[in-house]
């Protein structure tokens, strides 16, 4: 697993990291703040890492309830749509209901640049606010986008990516793509691979994760296209 994200999770659910591949399922009763994983921020959180089931809420009775009922459950199979509807009913007796779930997903090991003919532009942060009412994920116009980059082919915008920040020790890559036509093939995972080089190369202690749903296997593909793997699996409730 990536080191940043052993981190993270080490954060948000205050556990050791060797804690967190060990198959043992972790149950943790904290408050929130911004430098969590942004789902990790709800009222409860659920990580299936590996082996691992790793939950957080600041609901101490439901915390005590989910541990009873999952402390030996395999985190492997959590996922399942029988126990999600399980999950669904505990939650109701708290007025709480899911709100999220999906794939987080880092760089792979042997993660590289994927040489290209495409030549992208990095944009300055003055020029971000530009983008406003054009894309609907790869910015969130606020401070904390950092960096992105466009390909454009001539004046016309094909493609756009953002590294914002996520949490402590991760920003989250966010793309769009404005162009399917079949030359344009492959350039949204070139420009997430290309930005996510560049925090890499500028921001060493910040890794880069990618989140989307199970449902958007060409979003997963884009991802996987880049060099990215999965890591593990969230769920947020509130």
């Amino acid at each position: 697993m990536d080191r940043n994200l052993l981190r993270q999770l080490k954060h948000d659910f205050d556990i050791s990291e060797d804690l967190i591949l060990n198959g043992n399922n972790i149950f943790t009763y904290n408050q929130s703040n911004k430098e969590f994983i942004y789902y990790n921020q709800c009222s409860l959180a659920i990580n299936c890492a590996g082996d691992s089931l790793l939950v957080r809420s600041s609901n101490k009775k439901l915390l005590d309830e989910l541990e009873k009922s999952y402390k030996d459950y395999p985190a492997v199979w959590f996922m399942e749509f029988d126990n999600i509807r399980k999950l669904e009913e505990i939650l109701t007796k708290h007025d709480m209901t899911v709100k999220n779930m999906g794939p987080l997903m880092t760089t792979s090991r042997d993660f590289r640049r994927i040489e290209s003919t495409y030549e992208f532009t990095r944009l300055k942060k003055k020029d971000f606010i530009k983008f406003k009412g054009i894309t609907k994920f790869a910015f969130a116009f606020d401070d904390d986008d950092r960096m992105a980059l466009a390909y454009y082919d001539k004046d016309k915008l094909i493609a756009i990516v953002s590294a914002s920040y996520n949490s402590k020790y991760l920003w989250e890559i966010g793309v769009e793509k404005f162009s399917y036509d079949p030359i344009y093939r492959n350039v949204a995972s070139y420009l997430v691979n290309n930005l996510t080089l560049l925090v890499k190369e500028e921001n060493p202690d910040i890794s880069t994760i990618y989140t989307t749903q199970f449902s958007h296997t060409k979003s997963i593909n884009v991802a996987i296209n880049a060099g990215y793997q999965f890591s593990l699996s969230f769920i947020a409730a509130d």
